[in-house]
């Protein structure tokens, strides 16, 4: 159990540990024992601002940890090294609106929302405020690609999920608006672009076949997409809260 809200979550590809962030920014570890059943660790990690995203690589030790600031951290979780590798990130400007009236105005935030290793764990690729997705080396933290997708709704812009494919030939992007959209990883263009009623996209995560994606909003839905139709289905799970982790 958690004393602050949980704000993000990751498991690693074994199973055996658990990572959760809170709103305090603060990354706890959760280990697994023979049984299956975690108990908390010793080993935590503190950042300034609410932990904003939390994502194991493929088959490996590294987790990448974003907080509410430009910048995302790599730490190799079975040496808990520090410093970890802070890849620091140019988030831009974000759109807001001014409350109670239909203005826009831009503030100067910087947030890294959400981030996901690709396949072979070599690249790591971020969402911003500013509607940009981000691919960097996961090794060296140099930036590799850029992509600017559509986001605008009546609470601002951002891109909020990203994942990857399992052949790393897809990166399928959701925004703040309810959109998503799913860009080619080699000539970042726009592949498909799909959109529902629900709130801001806050998890995404294709299935083995790559065929299928399920997403996780804000509003509480979890939802099924046909990847090449670009159609969805009608909510798998309705909750009263809103979805970090699909």
């Amino acid at each position: 159990r958690q004393e602050s809200l949980t704000t993000a979550v990751a498991l690693n590809k074994c199973a055996s540990l658990l990572a959760v962030g809170d709103f305090e920014g603060v990354v706890k570890f959760w280990a697994a024992d023979d049984q299956g059943r975690f108990a908390v660790t010793e080993n935590a990690i503190s950042f300034k601002g609410p932990i904003t995203c939390l994502t194991f690589e493929p088959d490996g030790p590294l987790l990448a940890i974003a907080a509410n600031n430009d910048a995302l951290k790599v730490v190799d979780t079975s040496k808990h090294v520090d410093p970890p590798l802070t890849i620091k990130v140019n988030s831009g400007r974000r759109t807001l609106w001014r409350f109670g009236t239909h203005q826009k105005w831009s503030k100067w935030i910087r947030g890294v929302f959400a981030a996901d290793f690709s396949p072979s764990g070599k690249q790591i690729a971020v969402g911003c405020t500013d509607n940009r997705a981000i691919v960097y080396d996961s090794d060296s933290g140099e930036q590799r690609q850029s992509m600017t997708i559509e986001v605008d709704s009546f609470w601002g812009t951002g891109i909020l999920s990203v994942a990857y494919n399992r052949g790393g030939n897809e990166l399928a992007l959701g925004g703040r608006d309810g959109r998503i959209t799913i860009c080619d990883t080699n000539t970042g263009t726009i592949l498909h672009e799909m959109r529902s009623d629900d709130l801001a996209i806050r998890s995404l995560t294709y299935d083995n076949t790559g065929q299928y994606l399920f997403s996780g909003s804000a509003s509480g839905a979890v939802r099924f997409w046909h990847v090449d139709t670009a159609s969805e289905s009608s909510p798998l799970i309705a909750t009263d809260d809103q979805v970090i982790k699909v």
